[in-house]
């Protein structure tokens, strides 16, 4: 077992001097989400990274408003569908959430931040703050799996927009990915109608 054998070379490292494997990663993370109480346990037996490592891992996803690179470029809905057919019928979800607007610089980028960003997706005509993320998950229809597919920072989104190319666009992408859209669910604000 890959963490075993990580613990067996980092016990001579400093701290900052350590590496992990992928499974060592994949495990790290996955008892972290499930219970952090857990996870220091099997940190002070292993020698696993810190909270904060943990932290810096995750963060490394680009995840740029609009269709998450992530999920398609990247082909993780088709790797993670092969061999589990069950994964293959979904309902696609839409929701908006209320954001604090806040404009700001971010360096790491070269750019500001905080105005609506529709990601590509739909040109954007104004440049005002986003006062709301809406959210593209889907959610397997026979078991417990959920995976966010999009997002937009928007100021209000309009119902043709949303109907004739955000979900219009959801829906061939995921066909694409061997991925077939049963029912799509949202709230029944006037926007959605």
């Amino acid at each position: 077992m890959n963490i075993i054998h990580d613990a067996q070379i980092n016990s001579d490292r400093k701290k900052s001097g350590r590496s992990y494997s992928k499974e060592t990663k994949v495990f790290a993370l996955t008892v972290h989400y499930y219970s952090p109480r857990a996870y220091e346990y099997l940190r002070e037996q292993f020698g696993l990274p810190s909270p904060r490592e943990l932290g810096r891992w995750i963060r490394t996803v680009d995840a740029e408003p609009g269709f998450l690179d992530c999920v398609f470029k990247f082909k993780f809905i088709e790797d993670t569908i092969k061999g589990r057919p069950y994964l293959r019928d979904v309902a696609l979800v839409f929701d908006a959430m209320s954001i604090r607007s806040h404009i700001f610089y971010d360096p790491s980028k070269d750019k500001t931040c905080g105005y609506v960003d529709m990601g590509g997706i739909v040109p954007d005509s104004k440049e005002a703050p986003a006062t709301e993320a809406l959210v593209f998950p889907i959610v397997s229809l026979t078991t417990k799996f959920k995976c966010p597919i999009a997002y937009l920072l928007c100021d209000k989104v309009n119902s043709s927009i949303l109907s004739t190319i955000i979900i219009s666009d959801a829906i061939e992408m995921l066909a694409e990915c061997g991925v077939q859209v049963h029912s799509i669910t949202c709230d029944g604000t006037n926007a959605n109608n």
